[in-house]
Parts: structure tokens; C-alpha cells; sequence
């Protein structure tokens, strides 16, 4: 399975900065979850990635089987904390999820998403 990772600038994001937090969730998703991790040219995101000027330098493609999306959202939400982004979207197929601080209607998404995509 693909999956499409998006990580959203935050608001004084600056383009080094998120590709240095791009490149450490690549490397904590290789660490605990995927089985490849890809930076993304802008000529290569798919519908649903935002607007490419603005997540090109944000952009990863996941391998990964589905048994592990659950871990890999879970790790998405946990890496979230602390940092300078306000979220990340996941893509697979064209179906988006926007992962944010957590709420009630955001776990509600991520579950409908994972019975989606077998996770």
C-alpha cells in the first residue's frame, strides 16, 4: 500500500524548516512503521495533497502493508506534538485524511479512514 504524506507549514514555517521536519518524520516512520519512505517531487502529488507550491518541500510517499496504517497514524498524531505544524494529511487513493491535535470528530475520521483502507 501507498501512502501519502502531507505536512503542513506552519505559520512561521519557513521552507528549510519544513523540509527538516518532513525529513525527521520520514525517518521516524522508516524507524517504527513503513517499509519505504520517498521524498516527493512537486510534479508527482497527487489530488488531494493541497496546493503544490505550498506541500512540495512537505511531501513523502509511504510503503507500507495495511496492517501497519493504524501504527503509522498513531505515530503521525504523536509526532505532532510539539512541533511546528499544525498537521499532516495522509492520502491513499484519493482519499484524504487531515491529522490534527485530537479531538472527538478527529477520531471519528482516523477510524473511518482505517476501516477504509483495511488498517
Amino acid at each position: 500500500m501507498q501512502l501519502w504524506i502531507f505536512v503542513a507549514p506552519g505559520e512561521t514555517s519557513d521552507i528549510v524548516e519544513l523540509a527538516e521536519e518532513t525529513m525527521a518524520l520520514g525517518d521516524r516512520l522508516l524507524e517504527r512503521a513503513a517499509d519505504g519512505v520517498a521524498s516527493v517531487r512537486h510534479g508527482d502529488v497527487p489530488a488531494g495533497g493541497g496546493p503544490v507550491d505550498a506541500f512540495a518541500m512537505g511531501a513523502l510517499l509511504v510503503d507500507l502493508v495495511p496492517a501497519a496504517l493504524p501504527v503509522v497514524i498513531g505515530l503521525l498524531r504523536e509526532w505532532l506534538v510539539g512541533r511546528p505544524v499544525p498537521s499532516v494529511r495522509a492520502v491513499i487513493d484519493g482519499d484524504v485524511l487531515k491529522v490534527g491535535r485530537a479531538s472527538r470528530e478527529q477520531q471519528r475520521r482516523t477510524e473511518a479512514f482505517l476501516r477504509r483502507h483495511g488498517g
